[in-house]
């Protein structure tokens, strides 16, 4: 009976150890208990406190602060959540160069929040935006993390304190949050759009999409590539016909994509942010004749090597302007504005064109 009774009791330590000890992302302070083998964690830092929790040789703890004669640690009593002090001449303490100091404590056992990491590993940012929140370090599955703030509306994000020193925001919805209605507002997001006030888009009809600096497929402005189902926020687009949208990626990303390869959820609401429509629409037309390919040029001059695009025998597209001698055409090839060699081109109606050099 006495077996049992002692294999029951070591159980119980072993459990209360790994509690006690998450995995720690390097950097946390953290408390060991080394020379004793129970130690009475206190309301305050005094021995005249009242005990709020046994601990254990050899369990760790995550340091929150010291009071100011540096004698005693305040630790994080996971699952709860609550705070006590205990004497700094029992443990031993590592990373303690970040801990602040909190002064002798309060009339009564403190209670911090805490989040408990769910996921694999999740992004800490400078501010709660998955688009445009800077990724400042990844916390991992089952870290606790001390929340010293919340964002005011949804999506709710918390903002921690991070294992290297300073503060990042986090995804409430990936951690376990504990004591969320003692944590003070940090960050108003409620007159901000939010992600179902964004408009978002995903990719269709190709495996992989390029996404560009400008909406120019013509010149070498790629940024990167995203893949078939991707979604994206869309924060601007063309202001005319071929219409290119301007996204921002979760990793911050910002670049314009063809919208024929994608699905936007409220094309409406996405303001202008690039005009290609500022060309006067003349209602002419011009065919690509005599020639199999004809190099669309920056400038009409056939001697330097401005080729901006390449069209084919047969394809058409709206004629804009002519230059002085009306020898060359500025035609619209998909939005990329060009010259072509009036000689290659049957023009419907030359006459109503402006000239534009």
């Amino acid at each position: 009976m006495r077996k049992l009774l002692l294999l029951i009791s070591l159980l119980a330590v072993t459990a209360l150890s790994a509690v006690a000890s998450p995995a720690q992302a390097q950097g946390t302070p953290l408390a060991t208990v080394t020379t004793a083998d129970h130690l009475n964690v206190r309301v305050t830092p005094s021995t005249q406190s009242g005990v709020i929790a046994v601990i254990d040789r050899g369990m760790t703890f995550q340091v929150l602060g010291r009071s100011s004669d540096g004698l005693w640690w305040q630790i994080l009593l996971p699952p709860s959540g609550q705070a006590g002090w205990i004497s700094g001449q029992y443990v031993q303490v590592v990373n303690a160069a970040s801990v602040p100091v909190l002064g002798t404590g309060g009339p009564g056992p403190a209670t911090v929040s805490t989040a408990v990491v769910t996921t694999g590993s999740l992004n800490a940012r400078a501010i709660p935006d998955p688009y445009a929140g800077q990724i400042l370090t990844t916390v991992s599955l089952g870290t606790v993390h001390v929340v010293v703030g919340k964002t005011s509306g949804e999506p709710l994000w918390v903002q921690i304190n991070l294992p290297g020193g300073g503060t990042g925001w986090i995804n409430a919805g990936y951690a376990n949050v504990t004591n969320l209605s003692l944590v003070p507002v940090t960050y108003n997001n409620s007159g901000q759009p939010q992600p179902g006030g964004y408009v978002s888009g995903y990719v269709v009809n190709v495996y992989f999409l390029n996404v560009r600096t400008a909406p120019n497929p013509f010149v070498n402005n790629v940024i990167t590539m995203i893949a078939r189902n991707q979604t994206f926020q869309v924060v601007g687009k063309t202001s005319g016909e071929p219409l290119w949208i301007e996204i921002i990626l979760p990793s911050g990303v910002r670049g314009w994509v063809n919208s024929d390869y994608t699905v936007v959820s409220n094309m409406a609401a996405v303001p202008v942010t690039y005009n290609n429509s500022g060309q006067q629409q003349t209602g002419v037309t011009g065919t690509v004749v005599n020639c199999y390919f004809l190099n669309v040029r920056s400038t009409p001059n056939p001697f330097i090597q401005n080729v901006l695009a390449v069209i084919a025998r047969n394809q058409t597209f709206p004629v804009v302007g002519k230059n002085s001698t009306g020898t060359w055409y500025q035609i619209n090839v998909n939005g990329v504005i060009g010259w072509v060699n009036g000689d290659f081109l049957y023009v419907s109606n030359p006459g109503a064109l402006p000239v534009t050099f």
